[in-house]
């Protein structure tokens, strides 16, 4: 702005010089006055662009907070007695890790979901990932098993739309099949199911 201020005092210094006592020999002084012109026009196009862009930037974060997306992942346990969870369940989006609930907390019964994360996420395409660390759990003639300490994990994809709550169920089971040794069964798969927010979830 004080640059812009100073060509335009100076144009008006300009201005008010007699014309009579100001040689133009050759055209130097009117290409003299054209350059300042044109730098005058070419300040006020930027200043006008920068604004613009200021005013999109602000309506984009505004629409952004009322009208995002949110994300709610459940773990669902159907594995055996013979697993049980060692340490966090490790989940991230897009690369960057979130904390989650996990221990006892989230293995007390199969048939049931508990909530580990929720989180307001931009409106796109995500892609996440799944860890979970195992351990053995075994008594008597299977103890044995004890002494296993492995992690499972599953990436995937999902889309969040504009002003929809997505619910990822993440859930452990045991692969059937004769022959699948101990630390091959855990698996885990992953269900995406998007829906439109309700009005008190803005």
């Amino acid at each position: 702005m004080t640059r812009t201020l100073s060509v335009i005092l100076c144009l008006l210094f300009l201005f008010c010089i007699p014309r009579q006592g100001v040689s133009e020999e050759d055209g130097t002084f009117n290409k003299q006055l054209m350059d300042v012109e044109n730098e005058v026009n070419d300040l006020k196009e930027r200043f006008f662009k920068s604004k613009a862009t200021l005013r999109l930037l602000k309506e984009s974060i505004v629409q952004g907070a009322v009208q995002g997306s949110k994300v709610k992942v459940w773990i669902r346990n159907n594995l055996g007695s013979g697993y049980v969870l060692d340490g966090n369940i490790q989940f991230s989006i897009d690369g960057v890790d979130f904390p989650t609930a996990g221990g006892d907390d989230v293995m007390l019964s199969s048939q049931k979901e508990y909530e580990i994360l929720e989180k307001e996420i931009t409106p796109a395409q995500h892609s996440v990932e799944v860890k979970v660390s195992l351990r053995g759990n075994g008594r008597g003639l299977f103890s044995y098993i004890n002494k296993y300490s492995f992690t499972v994990n599953r990436v995937g994809t999902f889309i969040a739309k504009q002003g929809e709550e997505c619910q990822l169920i993440v859930e452990l089971f045991e692969k059937k099949g004769f022959g699948v040794s101990f630390l091959d069964k855990p698996q885990i798969s992953f269900e995406p199911r998007c829906l439109p927010m309700s009005g008190t979830d803005f």
